[in-house]
This record gives structure tokens, C-alpha cells and sequence, in this order.
């Protein structure tokens, strides 16, 4: 890499961001839009010197420790230089924006009322809501991809997945139980009908149901393993179908294809057609918000709000 003193210039933060996203120079030079060679040229700068970003390890190129720990900047410093340029061209009337990821059942959580009153107190300030899956948000925050993100993900899941070089805070925002929700007419939901209102499931019950909507690599799947350990039951080996967020197995759960396992704040109101319990003991869920150490004051003002919607 350069050493003068104005350091590396833009478009070699951008390769290097990109590269760090893509893996492989012709999906660089792609995403880019220039010639692979030009790529090739910048990724050989970005080795070079004792403050190297990237390294050989065999024939694959890496992000050196110094550019895993430099990535979430770089990613900021492009976001902010995209901003700045569409001010100037009157394109983009906003100082900035927060970039917020959360899950797809960000509508049963309060969210938008955080969004609403940060917007009313900081109203040059552009918020982006982006939904994916919890890992994927926490990368992103990781890589700078992302201000903050919502996740149901424990903290030290939140660790396992950034890594060790991601410097990330991750505070508890809520916690609720978990109900389980079958179809009155099916076969769990006369099982869940047999236990008194308000009694919890439990485990053993439980993990003998046709679960719904929780996969192998989710948080909350992986806390409920956790849990049915705990208890001394053989965690299920498979479940049922995997249709996809709170808001599809409760569907899936209303034409008796199964139980859904959803937060208190998606079982509210829960349709007459549909048997509801809370599920057994201690095993609840956490929303937590996880965003950088190092974070600028508006995202910092943008949790404040997110903390106080939740409580």
C-alpha cells in the first residue's frame, strides 16, 4: 500500500470494502464496474507495506488483522463520502442516514416508534430499515455494512458470530415469553387444549409437537435446544416445516400444519381458531440491539430511542 502521506484514496477503500464483501476479484471488478486487471492492481497495493489490509495465505488473498479491525470504518467512510456527493449534486437532502437492520417481525416490535421519534428529533437524519436474518445482521454491524441491529441472538451468540475482532456493544432491550400456537381442529392444538389455561407446556410435551418456523441456525433455535437440555429432554432432531419468520408459521399453524413458537407480542390476540400456552420454564426471548463501540452520536441517539420504545 502507499505509504506518502495522503494514504490510500478512495478507490482503493472502496476495492478493498468490496473485496472484503465478495471474495474474488472478478466479483469485485463486477460490482465495481471496471476492468478486472484494475482490481488486480489495487488488491496487490492494499498488500503492500507494514500497514497491509490484505495478505497471501496460500493462493487465497485474507483480510489482515488490521483490516478486519479497519473494515467497519472503511464501510462508514464510503457511506459518508456517497452521502456528501449526493448533497452536492442535490440528490440526497439528508446530512445522513442510520442504516437499522432487524427481523422480519420488526412490525410486532416497537420499532417503528423509535423510528418515528428519532425522525421527530433529528429530522436531516435519513433512517434505513433493512430485514434480513439475525446472523446477517450482526456480520453487517460487524463490518460496518450496518449502524445497529435488532436480534434475538444471546450475547454470546452476538460474539460467536462478529467475531473476536468486531468491537461491539449488545445491551438487552425486552424480554418475553414464548407461546405456543397449533389450530384448535389438529392434532397439537388438541394436545396444547388438554393443559389449563396459563399452564406452560412442558418440555417433554413439547418436543413431542410438529414444530414450525425455528431453523437449525437461528438464535432462538439454538437457545431452545439449549433449554430443552436443560430440562433433560432429547432436543428434535427435525421439525416440521421451515416457513419463515413469526408471522408465516402462525399461518402455517392456523391450516394445522403444526406449532408455532412465537414471542408474547405475536401470540397477542391470537384468533379464536388457534390454541394458545406459554411454553415451559425459564426459556424466554430477548431482544437486544447490537451497534459499534465506536459509534458516531446519531446512532447513538437512535439507540437511546430504540431503548425507550422497548422499556
Amino acid at each position: 500500500m502507499p505509504t506518502d502521506s495522503t494514504g490510500p484514496d478512495l478507490d482503493l477503500l472502496r476495492t478493498f470494502a468490496v473485496f472484503a464483501e465478495q471474495g474474488e476479484v472478478k466479483l469485485t471488478a463486477r460490482a465495481l464496474g471496471v476492468d478486472e486487471s484494475v482490481v488486480s492492481r489495487r488488491l496487490k497495493d492494499l498488500q503492500a507495506g507494514p500497514h497491509a489490509l490484505l495478505a497471501k495465505r496460500g493462493n487465497a488473498l485474507v483480510l489482515t488483522d488490521k483490516g478486519r479491525h479497519l473494515l467497519p470504518a472503511v464501510n462508514r467512510l464510503i457511506r459518508e463520502h456517497e452521502h456528501l456527493v449526493g448533497r452536492l449534486r442535490d440528490h440526497d437532502p439528508f446530512a445522513r442516514s442510520v442504516r437499522v437492520a432487524a427481523g422480519g417481525g420488526l412490525a410486532f416490535t416497537p420499532l417503528p416508534g423509535a423510528v418515528r421519534v428519532f425522525l421527530s428529533r433529528h429530522p436531516d437524519v435519513q433512517v434505513r430499515v433493512i430485514g434480513c436474518r439475525g446472523r446477517d445482521r450482526i456480520r453487517g454491524v460487524a463490518r460496518g455494512e450496518f449502524d445497529l441491529a435488532v436480534v434475538s441472538h444471546d450475547d454470546g451468540q452476538v460474539r460467536a458470530v462478529a467475531g473476536e475482532q468486531a468491537e461491539l456493544r449488545c445491551e438487552p432491550l425486552r424480554s418475553q415469553r414464548v407461546t405456543a400456537v397449533a389450530a384448535a381442529d389438529s392434532p397439537d392444538g388438541r394436545t396444547l387444549a388438554a393443559l389449563p389455561p396459563g399452564v406452560p407446556v412442558p418440555a417433554a410435551v413439547l418436543a413431542s409437537l410438529a414444530l414450525l418456523g425455528l431453523d437449525e441456525k437461528s438464535g432462538v433455535r439454538r437457545q431452545l435446544d439449549a433449554a430443552f437440555r436443560a430440562a433433560g429432554v432429547a432436543v428434535p432432531t427435525a421439525y416440521a416445516l421451515y416457513p419463515g419468520g413469526w408471522e408465516a408459521a402462525r399461518a402455517f399453524a392456523r391450516h394445522g400444519l403444526g406449532t408455532a413458537l412465537l414471542p408474547e407480542a405475536v401470540a397477542d390476540g391470537t384468533a379464536p381458531e388457534l390454541v394458545a400456552r406459554p411454553v415451559f420454564g425459564t426459556y424466554r426471548l430477548t431482544d437486544r440491539v447490537v451497534w459499534p463501540a465506536d459509534a458516531d452520536p446519531h446512532v447513538a441517539a437512535f439507540v437511546d430511542c430504540l431503548k425507550a420504545a422497548f422499556a
